[in-house]
C-alpha cells in the first residue's frame, strides 16, 4: 500500500512539473515573438529615420536622381 501512494504521489508530482514545462515553453515562444515583433519596429523606425535624413539632403537627392535616370537609360 505503501510503494502505491508513493507511486501516485510523484507521477502527481511528475504531471505538475510537465505543466510547469509546458507553461515555461509557452511562455519563451511568446517572449521570442515580441521580441521578433519589436525587432521589425526598430527596423522600420530605423529605415524611416534614415530615408527622412537622407530626403532631407538635397545633394544626395539629386545625386540619387541622376543615377537612377542613368541607370533606367542603360535599361
Amino acid at each position: 500500500m505503501i510503494a502505491l501512494s508513493l507511486q501516485i504521489d510523484c507521477f502527481g508530482r511528475f504531471e505538475h512539473r510537465e505543466e510547469n514545462r509546458k507553461d515555461c515553453l509557452r511562455t519563451l515562444y511568446t517572449l521570442i515573438k515580441d521580441a521578433i515583433k519589436a525587432d521589425k519596429l526598430v527596423e522600420d523606425a530605423r529605415n524611416a529615420y534614415v530615408k527622412g535624413r537622407l530626403k532631407a539632403n538635397p545633394q544626395f537627392m539629386e545625386r540619387l536622381k541622376r543615377k537612377t535616370e542613368k541607370l533606367m537609360a542603360a535599361a
